[in-house]
């Protein structure tokens, strides 16, 4: 994602691109992959020498789950920001490195099945769990 420097206005600057599925690095190989082009949209903003980008990134992945290791497909969305120091003499940027090592970063590591969700173990007050303790000398208090 190059973006020339001349091209941010005051006002800012709205990039939209997409991203292959190759480009992000994700290969069969791994336990995650996008199966759709993850949309790029990138509101960014020149203030003195740093270039700010607010960055939303979509697209569709699959990844086993990992209580049942059924094939999940969801939908994923992240929102983040990239920041870039630049000198008085740059002309131009390219945002697409960072950009794909943020969503690497913020892709989930581990999803869910419906199934794998039905197995999810029910969580106990403190009351039942205080039931359940064993207490060897509880009744030594009434002696």
């Amino acid at each position: 994602m190059i973006i020339r420097i001349c091209d941010i206005k005051p006002k800012g600057l709205v990039v939209e691109e997409q991203f292959s599925p190759e480009y992000i690095g994700f290969t069969e190989k791994d336990h995650l992959q996008f199966i759709t082009p993850v949309d790029i949209t990138a509101e960014v903003h020149k203030i003195d020498l740093t270039i700010f980008s607010r960055v939303t990134a979509k697209g569709r992945f699959k990844s086993p789950c990992y209580r049942t290791l059924e094939m999940v497909e969801q939908e994923w969305q992240g929102h983040f920001s990239v920041d870039v120091e630049i000198n008085s003499d740059t002309e131009e940027i390219d945002l697409g490195e960072e950009i794909r090592q943020e969503i690497i970063l913020r892709v989930p590591d581990r999803v869910l099945s419906p199934q794998g969700q039905k197995m999810t173990p029910k969580i106990q007050t403190v009351e039942e769990e205080k039931n359940k303790t064993y207490r060897p000398f509880e009744k030594l208090k009434d002696l």
